[in-house]
């Protein structure tokens, strides 16, 4: 590069004529340029590496359908699991309520019940118990021994 000097020019404004006097780089025609054959070729391999990019999973394709098939199901699995975990979860606390239920009920039972806890037992000697009577009879023994828990508290 040179640097050269423009003769001074007349510029007419709307203030008036005036002079300047610039000085202007002008390019050697003949100067010779380095030319970075190795950055050009990496500056073509990223451009075309990035226009391909997009596309390269198309060149293992059953592998990418397998592998998105494979997260898909893993997904499913994981979902699957945490519902069945929270269904568990509530299927304790139901059970766990109804089993308090039943034993309010069963304790106001005992407490509105008119049988004597003191009685003695009465064991059948000759009657064959029916699934009627042993059940009547397993209802007055959680009875009584709730009873008696509750008068020794």
């Amino acid at each position: 590069m040179c640097i050269e000097r423009l003769p001074p020019s007349n510029f007419m404004g709307s203030t008036g004529n005036f002079t300047t006097d610039v000085p202007v780089e002008i390019p050697d025609i003949d100067a010779d340029y380095d030319i970075d054959d190795e950055s050009d070729d990496e500056y073509n391999l990223i451009d075309e590496s990035s226009e391909w990019n997009d596309y390269l999973w198309m060149e293992n394709e059953q592998e990418f359908e397998q592998e998105e098939i494979r997260r898909l199901e893993e997904e499913e699995l994981a979902n699957q699991c945490m519902e069945d975990m929270s269904e568990m979860l509530l299927l304790d606390e139901i059970t766990q309520v109804e089993v308090e239920q039943h034993k309010e009920s069963l304790s106001a039972l005992a407490q509105k019940s008119n049988l004597n806890p003191f009685a003695e037992e009465f064991f059948p000697s000759d009657a064959v118990l029916t699934s009627a009577t042993t059940h009547s009879y397993i209802i007055y023994l959680v009875l009584f021994h709730t009873l008696s828990n509750k008068k020794k508290n």
